[in-house]
Protein backbone atom coordinates (compact mmCIF):
# COMPACT_ATOMS: atom_id res chain seq x y z
CA UNK A 1 0.00 0.00 0.00
CA UNK A 2 1.26 3.46 -0.91
CA UNK A 3 2.54 5.57 1.96
CA UNK A 4 1.23 9.15 1.89
CA UNK A 5 2.45 12.01 4.07
CA UNK A 6 0.06 14.97 4.32
CA UNK A 7 1.62 18.36 5.09
CA UNK A 8 -0.49 21.36 6.07
CA UNK A 9 1.55 24.60 5.99
CA UNK A 10 0.07 27.26 8.27
CA UNK A 11 2.11 30.34 9.08
CA UNK A 12 1.25 32.55 12.01
CA UNK A 13 1.62 35.79 10.08
CA UNK A 14 -1.04 36.96 7.64
CA UNK A 15 -0.99 40.51 6.35
CA UNK A 16 -4.49 40.66 4.85
CA UNK A 17 -6.32 38.76 7.60
CA UNK A 18 -4.34 38.38 10.84
CA UNK A 19 -4.49 34.94 12.49
CA UNK A 20 -6.73 33.60 9.72
CA UNK A 21 -5.59 29.99 10.19
CA UNK A 22 -7.01 30.08 13.73
CA UNK A 23 -10.17 31.99 12.85
CA UNK A 24 -13.30 29.90 13.54
CA UNK A 25 -15.27 28.67 10.53
CA UNK A 26 -18.51 26.99 11.58
CA UNK A 27 -17.19 26.67 15.11
CA UNK A 28 -13.72 25.25 14.44
CA UNK A 29 -10.43 26.88 13.43
CA UNK A 30 -9.84 27.14 9.70
CA UNK A 31 -6.74 24.93 9.65
CA UNK A 32 -8.60 22.09 11.38
CA UNK A 33 -10.79 21.60 8.30
CA UNK A 34 -7.73 20.48 6.33
CA UNK A 35 -6.43 18.29 9.15
CA UNK A 36 -9.81 16.56 9.40
CA UNK A 37 -9.93 16.03 5.64
CA UNK A 38 -6.52 14.35 5.58
CA UNK A 39 -7.36 12.08 8.51
CA UNK A 40 -10.82 11.12 7.24
CA UNK A 41 -9.52 10.02 3.84
CA UNK A 42 -7.91 7.07 5.62
CA UNK A 43 -5.09 7.25 3.06
CA UNK A 44 -2.52 9.35 4.90
CA UNK A 45 -0.13 7.51 7.17
CA UNK A 46 0.87 10.78 8.86
CA UNK A 47 -0.64 14.27 8.88
CA UNK A 48 1.83 17.02 9.79
CA UNK A 49 1.04 20.59 10.75
CA UNK A 50 3.91 22.91 9.79
CA UNK A 51 4.05 26.33 11.40
CA UNK A 52 6.23 28.97 12.98
CA UNK A 53 3.53 29.67 15.57
CA UNK A 54 3.13 27.60 18.78
CA UNK A 55 -0.62 28.29 19.00
CA UNK A 56 -1.18 27.03 15.46
CA UNK A 57 0.87 23.91 16.17
CA UNK A 58 -1.21 23.14 19.25
CA UNK A 59 -4.41 23.78 17.31
CA UNK A 60 -3.33 21.34 14.62
CA UNK A 61 -2.35 18.71 17.17
CA UNK A 62 -5.72 19.09 18.89
CA UNK A 63 -7.35 18.07 15.60
CA UNK A 64 -5.13 14.99 15.30
CA UNK A 65 -2.11 16.24 13.37
CA UNK A 66 1.53 15.56 14.20
CA UNK A 67 4.21 18.23 14.64
CA UNK A 68 7.99 18.03 14.52
CA UNK A 69 8.34 21.37 16.26
CA UNK A 70 8.35 24.93 14.96
CA UNK A 71 9.76 25.66 11.53
CA UNK A 72 13.29 27.05 11.42
CA UNK A 73 13.53 30.81 10.93
CA UNK A 74 14.59 30.53 7.28
CA UNK A 75 11.28 28.81 6.49
CA UNK A 76 9.14 31.34 8.33
CA UNK A 77 9.57 34.45 6.20
CA UNK A 78 7.74 35.75 3.14
CA UNK A 79 10.27 34.22 0.75
CA UNK A 80 9.92 30.62 1.96
CA UNK A 81 7.86 28.52 -0.45
CA UNK A 82 5.40 25.74 0.22
CA UNK A 83 7.80 23.33 -1.48
CA UNK A 84 10.61 24.36 0.89
CA UNK A 85 8.31 23.68 3.83
CA UNK A 86 7.10 20.37 2.39
CA UNK A 87 10.66 19.13 1.88
CA UNK A 88 11.59 20.12 5.43
CA UNK A 89 8.65 18.23 6.93
CA UNK A 90 9.22 15.26 4.61
CA UNK A 91 12.79 14.94 5.89
CA UNK A 92 11.55 15.04 9.48
CA UNK A 93 8.84 12.47 8.79
CA UNK A 94 11.13 10.07 6.96
CA UNK A 95 13.66 10.22 9.77
CA UNK A 96 10.93 9.10 12.16
CA UNK A 97 8.67 6.88 10.06
CA UNK A 98 10.74 5.78 7.07
CA UNK A 99 10.26 6.53 3.37
CA UNK A 100 7.00 7.84 1.91
CA UNK A 101 5.83 7.29 -1.67
CA UNK A 102 3.76 10.45 -1.97
CA UNK A 103 3.37 13.82 -0.27
CA UNK A 104 0.01 15.57 -0.15
CA UNK A 105 0.27 19.34 0.24
CA UNK A 106 -2.96 20.79 1.65
CA UNK A 107 -3.21 24.52 2.11
CA UNK A 108 -5.53 25.43 5.01
CA UNK A 109 -7.12 28.36 3.16
CA UNK A 110 -9.05 25.95 0.89
CA UNK A 111 -11.09 24.14 3.55
CA UNK A 112 -13.78 22.48 1.44
CA UNK A 113 -12.66 19.24 -0.18
CA UNK A 114 -14.54 16.10 -1.12
CA UNK A 115 -13.08 12.96 0.42
CA UNK A 116 -12.98 11.23 -2.94
CA UNK A 117 -10.49 13.75 -4.36
CA UNK A 118 -7.52 12.19 -2.57
CA UNK A 119 -8.42 8.71 -3.78
CA UNK A 120 -8.92 10.03 -7.32
CA UNK A 121 -5.49 11.69 -7.23
CA UNK A 122 -3.84 8.52 -5.94
CA UNK A 123 -5.59 6.43 -8.61
CA UNK A 124 -4.25 8.74 -11.32
CA UNK A 125 -0.67 8.46 -10.10
CA UNK A 126 -0.86 4.69 -9.83
CA UNK A 127 -2.48 4.37 -13.27
CA UNK A 128 0.06 6.67 -14.93
CA UNK A 129 3.63 5.90 -13.81
CA UNK A 130 4.93 8.79 -15.95
CA UNK A 131 2.87 11.34 -14.00
CA UNK A 132 4.92 12.91 -11.22
CA UNK A 133 2.08 14.79 -9.55
CA UNK A 134 -1.65 15.45 -9.49
CA UNK A 135 -3.17 18.86 -8.77
CA UNK A 136 -6.70 19.93 -7.92
CA UNK A 137 -8.26 22.14 -10.59
CA UNK A 138 -11.54 23.92 -11.31
CA UNK A 139 -13.10 25.01 -14.58
CA UNK A 140 -12.65 28.72 -15.37
CA UNK A 141 -15.59 31.04 -15.97
CA UNK A 142 -13.86 33.17 -18.63
CA UNK A 143 -12.10 31.76 -21.67
CA UNK A 144 -8.48 32.97 -21.86
CA UNK A 145 -8.52 32.18 -25.59
CA UNK A 146 -10.82 35.17 -26.13
CA UNK A 147 -8.82 37.58 -23.97
CA UNK A 148 -6.60 40.49 -24.97
CA UNK A 149 -3.64 42.40 -23.59
CA UNK A 150 -3.86 46.20 -23.45
CA UNK A 151 -0.83 48.47 -23.48
CA UNK A 152 -0.37 51.93 -21.97
CA UNK A 153 -1.80 53.53 -25.11
CA UNK A 154 -4.97 51.40 -25.00
CA UNK A 155 -3.95 49.18 -27.91
CA UNK A 156 -5.32 45.66 -27.62
CA UNK A 157 -3.74 42.44 -28.82
CA UNK A 158 -5.28 38.94 -28.62
CA UNK A 159 -3.50 36.48 -26.37
CA UNK A 160 -4.34 33.62 -28.74
CA UNK A 161 -4.87 35.00 -32.27
CA UNK A 162 -5.44 31.55 -33.77
CA UNK A 163 -8.32 30.87 -31.39
CA UNK A 164 -10.01 34.26 -31.50
CA UNK A 165 -12.66 33.32 -34.07
CA UNK A 166 -13.41 29.90 -32.62
CA UNK A 167 -16.73 29.20 -30.94
CA UNK A 168 -16.61 28.73 -27.18
CA UNK A 169 -17.75 25.11 -27.46
CA UNK A 170 -14.87 24.38 -29.85
CA UNK A 171 -12.14 25.77 -27.61
CA UNK A 172 -9.86 23.51 -25.54
CA UNK A 173 -11.10 22.84 -22.01
CA UNK A 174 -9.50 25.36 -19.67
CA UNK A 175 -8.97 24.92 -15.93
CA UNK A 176 -7.13 26.66 -13.12
CA UNK A 177 -5.33 25.27 -10.11
CA UNK A 178 -7.55 25.87 -7.09
CA UNK A 179 -5.02 25.08 -4.37
CA UNK A 180 -7.13 22.37 -2.76
CA UNK A 181 -4.78 19.44 -3.35
CA UNK A 182 -1.28 18.64 -4.57
CA UNK A 183 -0.21 14.99 -4.53
CA UNK A 184 3.38 14.49 -5.66
CA UNK A 185 5.78 11.56 -5.85
CA UNK A 186 8.41 12.14 -3.16
CA UNK A 187 11.44 11.27 -5.35
CA UNK A 188 10.30 13.90 -7.89
CA UNK A 189 9.68 16.46 -5.14
CA UNK A 190 13.20 15.96 -3.80
CA UNK A 191 14.87 15.98 -7.20
CA UNK A 192 13.05 18.86 -8.89
CA UNK A 193 11.78 20.84 -5.86
CA UNK A 194 8.42 21.37 -7.52
CA UNK A 195 4.84 20.08 -7.53
CA UNK A 196 4.27 20.92 -11.21
CA UNK A 197 5.69 18.90 -14.09
CA UNK A 198 5.09 18.43 -17.78
CA UNK A 199 3.51 15.08 -16.98
CA UNK A 200 1.24 16.32 -14.16
CA UNK A 201 -2.37 15.16 -14.15
CA UNK A 202 -5.38 16.89 -12.64
CA UNK A 203 -8.41 16.08 -10.54
CA UNK A 204 -11.36 18.22 -11.60
CA UNK A 205 -13.15 19.73 -8.59
CA UNK A 206 -16.66 20.52 -9.79
CA UNK A 207 -18.21 21.56 -6.48
CA UNK A 208 -18.25 25.39 -6.23
CA UNK A 209 -17.19 25.16 -2.58
CA UNK A 210 -13.89 23.60 -3.61
CA UNK A 211 -12.91 26.87 -5.27
CA UNK A 212 -13.13 28.77 -1.97
CA UNK A 213 -9.75 30.28 -1.05
CA UNK A 214 -9.93 32.25 2.18
CA UNK A 215 -7.64 35.26 2.39
CA UNK A 216 -9.89 38.12 3.54
CA UNK A 217 -12.78 38.74 5.92
CA UNK A 218 -15.11 38.80 2.91
CA UNK A 219 -13.85 35.34 1.91
CA UNK A 220 -14.72 34.12 5.40
CA UNK A 221 -18.21 35.59 5.15
CA UNK A 222 -18.71 33.90 1.77
CA UNK A 223 -17.56 30.58 3.19
CA UNK A 224 -19.99 30.86 6.09
CA UNK A 225 -22.80 31.59 3.65
CA UNK A 226 -21.99 28.45 1.66
CA UNK A 227 -22.25 26.40 4.85
CA UNK A 228 -25.68 27.71 5.88
CA UNK A 229 -28.26 25.00 6.10
CA UNK A 230 -25.67 22.21 6.25
CA UNK A 231 -24.91 20.05 9.24
CA UNK A 232 -21.88 21.13 11.27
Amino acid sequence: MARILAVIPARGGSKRLPRKNLRPLRGRPLLQWSVSFAIKTGLCEAVVISSDDPEIVECGKAAGATSFGLRPQELSGDHATSVDVALHELQNAEEKYGAFDYLALLQPTTPFRKQQRMQDALDLLEAHPDALSVVGVSAVSAMPYHMFTMDTESRVKPLFPDHLQMRTQDLPKTVEVNGSLYLVRTPALKKYRSVYFGTSRAVLCDDPREMVDIDTIDDFAAAETLLKGEQA
